[in-house]
C-alpha cells in the first residue's frame, strides 16, 4: 500500500512540474534521454563484445595432436 501511495505522489509531483515548470521538465526529460541513450549504447557494446565470434583456429595443429596422429 505504501508503494502505491508513493507512486501516486511521485506522479503528482512530476505532473505539477510538467504543468507549472515546463522548461525544468524539458531539462529533466533531456537528461533522462541522455542517460537512457548512454546505458543503451553501453549494453549494446557489451552484448556485441560478448557475442563476438571466436578467433580463427591456429593455422598449424598443436604438437600434442600431431603426436597423437603419429600413432595411427
Amino acid at each position: 500500500m505504501r508503494f502505491i501511495i508513493g507512486f501516486i505522489f511521485f506522479a503528482i509531483l512530476f505532473y505539477a512540474i510538467y504543468v507549472y515548470f515546463p522548461d525544468t521538465f524539458q531539462t529533466m526529460v533531456s537528461w533522462d534521454k541522455t542517460i537512457f541513450d548512454f546505458l543503451r549504447e553501453l549494453v549494446n557494446k557489451l552484448f556485441h563484445t560478448v557475442s563476438a565470434p571466436p578467433a580463427a583456429p591456429p593455422a598449424t595443429a598443436p604438437k600434442a595432436l600431431l603426436l597423437l596422429m603419429q600413432w595411427f
